[in-house]
């Protein structure tokens, strides 16, 4: 059970920093400071996390992590600017 918490609160931290990247690209303001060229490496940065979020969520179901994708896709969780 140890490591299904552990699964659940490395899921919590990778979809936080995920959340966070979004927060970040979609607002408008953030967006006024720099060309668009200039921030493709957020948008390159989003497209790793969820690589590796996809990639964890399977090695998590091959090591006998929790049987659920709660702790990589929570519910009721609205990215906000």
């Amino acid at each position: 059970m140890a490591q299904d918490l552990a699964w659940r609160e490395f899921g919590r931290d990778v979809y936080q920093i995920r959340t966070g990247l979004l927060r970040v690209m979609c607002n408008p303001d953030y967006q006024k400071l720099l060309p668009k060229k200039d921030r493709e490496g957020l948008r390159k940065a989003f497209q790793q996390v969820e690589a590796f979020r996809t990639h964890a969520e399977d090695r998590m179901f091959e090591r006998g992590g929790p049987d659920d994708t709660c702790c990589w896709y929570p519910r009721g969780e609205v990215v906000r600017n």
